[in-house]
């Protein structure tokens, strides 16, 4: 395989700097494509095969680790993979300021409920705008022959007015019954149900300090951990460690079932493998059915441009990054608590320098200076 001319590599590390290929903040439907599985960097199947093992037997399980280390990575790839094995619930209580802290769980109960309802209205709201567009369509003439097509979202439709109906009933069932009887409905989709908190934070009320702060953490884990069983679904908590800290997470600990701990990365290779990730996401290459491999291994990843060689992401990573820069990432991912964010924040800003200056690779210094400013 030719190497890339000194232009390719230009052109393709301004694609990868504009596209923030190796930015290290959340990147929305694209980070469970982004994120290499610690089960593969590490070589233990002690991470995301075992949360997926324990969400299919109904189990609480904790992700903990600090923020920055790839604790909403390892969810998302989990569901992403297992899509149509989980039906994701995402509690979002910090989004709802007047929710507050909930820590009682009556009141968890219902914001569970009031979440599944909306979930199937987005459902059935879609379902009534296909319906209307395609209507439309059809009066002018050009209804497409396959039918109507739209996004259901995650519920069937017949499951979606089936919630929608439970949660009219009023009077009729407490908080706790009224949640236990929607989630009963979506287990008719087939699939397990897990209920995903992922900013634990946004149940602590962020913004409250000190010996409050405290007192509300303690009271989540006294009476939310304890009551999270009673669902009789599976469910994710992505904490901290000074979340499970003091006397009532260790009571708490008798009602979950697994606790995983983000590993740091291992190695320079595991440092390697999730930047020829994200080169090989950004280049569009990871939605292809078949793609051809290298003998080096991994796929092609082709840049837009008819000039340029098809070569793999591995290849790629070589051409744009000098070895001793690999080895400067590691480092940073070694000491710094936020260590898989602060690594690819740093490779993302060490190439947009090198690219600004004009440089042919990302070299050491160039990550260091990135580093510098974190």
């Amino acid at each position: 395989m030719a190497e890339p001319s000194a232009a390719a590599v230009r052109e393709v590390m301004s694609l990868l700097r504009d596209a923030h290929a190796f930015s290290g903040g959340r990147v929305g439907s694209e980070l469970p494509a982004r994120h290499v599985p610690f089960d593969q960097l590490t070589g233990r199947h002690l991470f995301e095969e075992a949360i997926a093992r324990e969400w299919r037997t109904g189990s609480t399980v904790v992700v903990r680790g600090e923020s920055g280390t790839g604790k909403s990575s390892v969810v998302e790839f989990v569901l992403g993979e297992g899509e149509e094995e989980f039906l994701p619930i995402r509690m979002r209580l910090g989004q709802r300021r007047e929710v507050g802290a909930v820590t009682e769980p009556a009141d968890f109960a219902r914001e569970l409920a009031r979440v599944i309802t909306r979930m199937a209205q987005d459902v059935t709201g879609q379902t009534r705008m296909g319906v209307e567009q395609a209507a439309r369509s059809q009066d002018r003439g050009r209804r497409d022959r396959a039918g109507i097509s739209f996004n259901l979202g995650l519920i069937r439709i017949d499951l979606a007015t089936e919630v929608e109906k439970v949660a009219r009933v009023q009077g009729e069932l407490d908080d706790v019954d009224r949640a236990l009887t929607l989630l009963d409905v979506l287990r008719e989709d087939g699939r397990h149900v897990v209920l995903v908190l992922d900013d634990l934070d946004q149940f602590f009320a962020s913004e409250i300090q000190g010996e409050e702060a405290a007192t509300i953490r303690a009271a989540f884990m006294k009476r939310i951990v304890r009551f999270l069983p009673e669902l009789r679904t599976a469910v994710v908590i992505a904490a901290q460690p000074r979340h499970t800290e003091g006397g009532a997470w260790r009571d708490a600990q008798d009602f979950v079932n697994l606790v995983v701990d983000i590993p740091g990365l291992p190695d320079v290779a595991a440092v390697r493998r999730i930047l020829e990730r994200r080169i090989e996401v950004s280049l569009g290459t990871v939605a292809e059915a078949s793609p051809p491999t290298t003998p080096g291994g991994g796929r092609h990843a082709t840049p837009p441009s008819g000039d340029r060689p098809s070569i793999s992401p591995r290849e790629w990573l070589d051409a744009i990054f000098e070895p001793a820069a690999l080895e400067e990432l590691f480092r940073v991912s070694r000491n710094s608590s936020n260590r898989m964010r602060n690594m690819l924040t740093a490779a993302d800003r060490a190439l947009g320098l090198t690219v600004d200056e004009g440089g042919a690779r990302v070299s050491e210094g160039a990550v260091r200076a990135a580093a510098a400013v974190l």
